[in-house]
């Protein structure tokens, strides 16, 4: 019987692909997160969609597109006070959506912005 060729994979492949896999391993804080956004969430943020039917960003640029997310302004990072707090939303297209993802988050492997604070106090006071 035949067997199939090796399959050629550049090096550091194989740690790639366990590097993706620990950053989206399911971790208790991811679990916490994502159990938020249950049935009563897609039930809210499609009505929302539906109120509120065009991205917030792309108005003050003076487009029109469609928003198809509803995104929390502020990131709740599993506080779920926040993550309810109908101020805190807004109607984001996917691709409004994302950049603010990746500049805020670091998400989509961008590293997340440092802010001064985290280092402690700055050399001028």
């Amino acid at each position: 019987m035949p067997t199939r060729p090796p399959i050629h994979r550049p090096a550091g492949a194989r740690r790639a692909t366990l590097q993706k896999q620990a950053m989206y391993a399911r971790t208790p804080e991811r679990q916490q997160r994502q159990s938020m956004y249950d049935h009563a969430w897609r039930v809210y943020s499609r009505r929302r969609l539906d109120a509120n039917p065009y991205c917030v960003r792309c108005a003050r640029l003076g487009r029109l597109r469609l928003a198809v997310v509803t995104d929390h302004i502020k990131p709740h990072r599993g506080d779920a006070e926040l993550f309810r707090n109908t101020e805190n939303h807004q109607s984001l297209c996917k691709r409004c959506h994302d950049r603010k993802t990746r500049l805020e988050d670091g998400g989509f492997g961008a590293h997340a912005p440092r802010s001064s604070s985290r280092h402690g106090p700055t050399r001028d006071g």
